[in-house]
């Protein structure tokens, strides 16, 4: 069975939002900080870039990269392509 040749998903200008990750947050208490699991809203922006490979990581794969311009921030963010989702028309 051959390999699948990888295909990049998503183009310049589509709407993207972070996969759900949940992030831990310190909350500080008299005796210490203790970390509690927050489902925080995840981040939305737009694509800047046309996808582009990265260089290959230990086990040789390349896979595609993207630069995501978040809403409400300056720069963009260099993202993979597993690290973001199509924004849902609502």
């Amino acid at each position: 069975m051959p390999n699948q040749i990888p295909v990049p998903r998503f183009k310049r200008g589509d709407r993207v939002r972070e996969t759900h990750v949940i992030r831990l947050k310190t909350v500080k208490v008299s005796f210490g900080a203790s970390r509690i699991p927050q489902d925080i809203k995840p981040k939305r922006g737009v694509i800047v870039s046309d996808p582009y490979r990265d260089k290959p990581d230990k086990a040789g794969r390349r896979r595609f990269k993207y630069d995501v311009k978040w809403d409400g921030r300056t720069k963009p963010d260099s993202m993979y392509q597993s690290r973001i989702l199509l924004e849902e028309k609502e």
